[in-house]
């Protein structure tokens, strides 16, 4: 008989094709979504081909259980497993009968040496117990104290011990003269014990052990055919489950997906990478855009800066236009100084080097030039000529 083989499935072969096509488009509409920064629309549309994805492998598997040599190698599968577990079973119970044969064997023994020697020891104690004292011949104990001991209740040799020291008129010398004879009495029954059981003894217990070997044996024989018996049983049904082998979900999933082997691997894994690369774009990207970005904020933190103006001093260096007469008193021309301010804005000082109350020098400044002189010009043109140019006019002078 050949192998047996599933036959294609053309309801799960569309389904495998649709849900390939869809999670191809689902692949690109994740990229896509990514791309536009709606990440969260994409990891909703992974976990929906996710739950798809499972849900079809489900349906599958379902739908597999529900064809009837998957059914038929099902139940071979459990009636082989329980077939196999008996036949186990029984093998154990024969293990167990031929330990416990060796068992009995080894307790019969046991139960033989002690009935012996329980026999030996009643022997020997009852030759001891029908020994008298009275009726001895012991060194140094004489009819008075064997009296004075049957006073305290010591008839035979078995009564003998060391109680004995206690009695009045008895000394370690007479104490060791019985013992002495007490070990004579002894070993004299000791020689004389019996070595074995008596016949009917013996043979009761002989009877007893034969019929638990006897038990055992039907046990084990038992249990040897229905091991037999089981695995006649077994024989058939492993070779049907032998035929049934190419039976399983893998095959029936390749049959889904291609009817070429190396085909229905290609579409497995184009399905498993395209669910792997949705999902963990999609994850990704979401975990990112979750995540909070630190934004720097400057803060302008004002400084105050205080700026020192050098105090210029202007010498006498302005030219006097004829139309100005300067009395003879006047030696210095004025000086003007800026000092340094705290503020911002340099304000200039005037410091006159001289006090004029006759004259106001800036009455008659036309112009502060670039480099810090002073212009008497009566002309705007060619004020500060020489000076690099006019900073600031004064008194602006016409045409």
């Amino acid at each position: 008989m050949q192998n047996i083989t599933l036959e294609n499935d053309e309801l799960s072969r569309k389904v495998m094709q649709y849900f390939l096509l869809l999670q191809i488009v689902a692949v690109v509409l994740v990229f896509i979504l990514i791309f536009f920064h709606l990440y969260f629309l994409a990891l909703a549309v992974s976990f929906i081909t996710l739950f798809i994805f499972i849900s079809t492998f489900l349906w599958l598997y379902l739908r597999y259980q529900l064809i009837p040599v998957v059914k038929e190698k099902h139940n071979l599968q459990q009636t082989t497993s329980l077939l196999q577990k008996s036949i186990h079973e029984e093998a154990a119970i024969v293990r167990k009968t031929k330990q416990k044969r060796e068992s009995l064997f080894q307790d019969e023994k046991k139960e033989n040496d002690t009935a012996v020697l329980n026999l030996q020891q009643g022997y020997i104690q009852k030759g001891l117990s029908s020994s008298y004292i009275k009726d001895a011949v012991i060194s140094g104990v004489g009819p008075k104290l064997k009296e004075r001991l049957a006073t305290y209740h010591i008839f035979t040799a078995d009564h003998v011990s060391n109680k004995i020291l206690e009695i009045p008129g008895f000394g370690k010398a007479k104490y060791l003269a019985l013992v002495g004879w007490r070990s004579e009495i002894y070993k004299q029954f000791d020689k004389t014990k019996p070595t074995k059981l008596p016949s009917e003894q013996l043979e009761s217990l002989k009877q007893k052990y034969h019929a638990l070997q006897q038990q055992n044996d039907a046990n084990e024989n038992k249990a040897h055919d229905n091991q037999l018996k089981l695995e006649n049983d077994l024989r058939p049904l492993q070779l049907r489950l032998k035929h049934l082998v190419h039976i399983t979900f893998t095959s029936y999933l390749g049959n889904s997906l291609a009817s070429q082997g190396f085909m229905a691997v290609f579409i497995a894994f184009v399905l498993v990478a395209a669910q792997a690369i949705s999902g963990v774009s999609a994850t990704t990207f979401a975990i990112r855009a979750s995540i909070p970005t630190a934004t720097a904020t400057p803060t302008a933190t004002p400084t105050l800066t205080n700026t020192y103006t050098p105090t210029v001093t202007f010498t006498s260096t302005a030219t006097l236009t004829p139309t100005i007469t300067l009395t003879s008193t006047i030696t210095k021309t004025p000086t003007t100084t800026f000092t340094p301010l705290p503020t911002r804005t340099r304000i200039p000082t005037i410091i006159p080097t001289r006090s004029l109350p006759t004259l106001d020098p800036l009455r008659y400044v036309t112009a502060i030039c670039m480099d810090g002189h002073y212009s008497y010009s009566r002309h705007r043109q060619g004020t500060c000529s020489d000076h690099r140019g006019v900073r600031q006019w004064i008194n602006k002078p016409p045409d």
